[in-house]
Formats: C-alpha cells, structure tokens, sequence
C-alpha cells in the first residue's frame, strides 16, 4: 500500500501542477483580453496562477478536516522558494547575479510584514476568521503598495487580443482538474502519514510543500537561462505574498487553521532566519554563486531538522 500511494501521490502532483501552469496560460490570454495591464495581469493573474498548487491543496485539506497541513504546507513553501528558488539561480548562472529593482523598498518590507503577522496570530497555536480577514487585508494592501512602487509604466500594455468564449470555458475545466488532482494529494499524503508513521504536518512542510513549489521553481531557472532575473524575483517574491496573505487568509475563513507546535518550535523560525538572511543578501542588489550554496546548505539542514535526523 505504501508503494501505492506513492504513486498516487506522484501522478496527481504532477497532474495538478500541469494543469496550473495550463490555468495560468490561459488567464493571462483572458486577461489580456479584458484589457488589464501586465502588471494587473501579473499580479492577479499569473502568480496566482503559479501558486494554485498550495492553494487547492490548502482549501482541500481543510474541507476534510486536515487544518494542520495548511500552515506546514504554506510556510515550508515560502522556506522552499526563498532557498532553493533563488539559491538555484546564481549556481545555475555560475556568476553574480544583478537586480536592478530595489527590492528593500517594495517586496521584501511587505514580506517582513507578513512574517510578523504569522508570528503574532499563530502563536496561540489556532488562527481564526478575524486574523484571516486581517490577512486577506494585508494582500489587498500589497496589491495596491506594490502597484505604487512598482509602477505601471514599466509594464506596457499589449496589443488587446479578441474575446474567446473558448478561454474561460478551457479555464472551468483546467480548475476541475486541479481541484480533482489536489484532492488526491491530500488523501494520498494522510495515507502515507499513516503509514511511515510521520505527521501529516511534516510531510506538508517537506514533500507536499517542495512539490508545490515546483512551478516557482521551474519558472525561476527558465527565467535565469533568458537572464530575465528581476522576473525571476518579482515572481518568487509575489507568490510568497500570495501563499502567507491570500491562502492563509481564505483558508481560515471557512475553518480555524490548527497550528502544530512543531510549526511553532522549528518552521516559523526558520522562516524568520530564512527572510533575514535573504535580506542581507540582496541589501546589494545581487547574489552570489557563494550565497546561492549557502541558501541550499541551510535548506539541506532545514530537512535534517525537521525530520529528526540528528
């Protein structure tokens, strides 16, 4: 059984990754469409796009009762992008790495925000309706910050393609399937839980939050090999913001998230040494090949600590 649901757990990651990045094609045809700007497009289109895996199998696990998985998923994510996403870039590039936004005024501030949010409302071990309202607040702020710093200017509108009925209707169904596919997730993950006898909670933080992670990831070493790498952080930066405000945010308005205390002694904190040191690192407005290796090396000991290897 094991073997099985192993196996069942690879195929639907895989399926609902495929059909996200599908969704997310096509969102940015529809919003193209509708006239929005890229910035709008990007925004509010593509990285929800990329981050619809955390998101269904959040929202998933909590119409089944499994509130645990959620923080353990969402914030092993943000741990998994901040350090391998951007600790693959400058090895995958051999060489420094120049941004030219200046991410110490805009993304990174409102990301220290919302990990003093977690902080404070996760700290009772329950995070409930209220604080979810507050975060889904705090995503709504961003929006309209990040649009202030990051100005429209710098993000021409496209040529405004014809309607299609087409669009939304291949949309309806790319959900379908992610939804489909993020419920065989969640019942595989229990399963196996069960099974190895390890907390649902740590496998979300690992295994569940890594695979989820993986269109960020993706989309970050392509990114790199165009040397489009402001892009690159712009996407990484905006789904962190979209995992911690907007899925947390939502994902408690229908029940109140549990939070284990293993999330409370060891991924919280990481996440803080985590956005520390990411701030340092780009308080100069590039990384290097010695970063980078160091951002996987405390990722490395992130999994050693979470699974007790020591």
């Amino acid at each position: 059984m094991f073997l099985f649901w192993i196996i069942i757990f690879a195929i639907s990651l895989y399926i609902l990754i495929k059909s996200a990045d599908y969704f997310t094609d096509l969102a940015e045809k529809l919003g193209l469409m509708l006239g929005m700007s890229l910035f709008l497009v990007g925004a509010l289109i593509v990285t929800f796009g990329t981050t619809l895996p955390e998101f269904a199998t959040s929202l998933l696990a909590v119409f089944k009762g499994n509130t645990e998985v959620v923080s353990g998923n969402i914030l092993g994510t943000v741990i998994v992008n901040i350090l391998i996403g951007f600790g693959l870039a400058p090895l995958i590039w051999k060489k420094t790495i120049n941004i030219k936004f200046d991410l110490l005024q805009g993304a990174l501030p409102v990301l220290v925000v919302a990990m003093v949010m977690v902080i404070f409302t996760m700290e009772d071990g329950i995070l409930n309706f209220w604080e979810g309202v507050l975060f889904i607040a705090g995503f709504l702020i961003y929006l309209i910050y990040s649009h202030s710093i990051y100005n429209s200017t710098a993000f021409p509108k496209k040529k405004r393609p014809k309607f299609s009925i087409k669009i939304p209707l291949l949309m309806i169904v790319s959900l379908l399937v992610i939804f489909a596919s993020s419920k065989f997730v969640i019942d595989s993950l229990v399963e196996i839980a069960k099974i190895i006898n390890i907390g649902a909670g740590v496998l979300a933080a690992s295994v569940l939050a890594i695979g989820t992670s993986l269109p960020e990831i993706m989309i970050a070493i392509v990114c790199v090999r165009k040397e489009k790498f402001d892009l690159t952080l712009g996407n990484i930066i905006s789904a962190w913001i979209y995992d911690i405000f907007l899925i947390i945010g939502v994902c408690a308005l229908f029940s109140p998230l549990v939070i284990l205390p293993m999330i409370l002694s060891l991924i919280i904190p990481f996440c803080v040494v985590t956005v520390i040191l990411y701030w340092i690192f780009l308080a100069d407005r590039r990384i290097t090949p010695i970063e980078g290796g160091l951002m996987i090396l405390l990722y490395i000991l992130y999994l050693v600590k979470l699974f007790n290897w020591f």
